[in-house]
């Protein structure tokens, strides 16, 4: 889960389609349609890493964490 506080740093992040998608995944009946799932990530995942890789970073940069360090 996203906190609040990390959406308003990025607003422009579609949160509600995220959600949704969510949503989608975790189906009640279990069932995933795959098409669907590939047709958005072909179509949205791109733009997406795009909009989500500043917000990355400056979280990053907040907790001291860098990309050398490792997990």
């Amino acid at each position: 889960m996203v906190s609040d506080a990390t959406r308003h740093r990025a607003p422009d992040i579609p949160w509600p389609l995220i959600v949704g998608m969510r949503h989608v995944l975790a189906r009640d009946d279990g069932t995933v349609v795959l098409d669907e799932v590939y047709e958005v990530v072909k179509s949205h995942l791109p733009d997406l890493l795009a909009q989500l890789a500043p917000l990355i970073d400056s979280l990053e940069r907040d907790v001291g964490w860098r990309s050398d360090q490792g997990p």
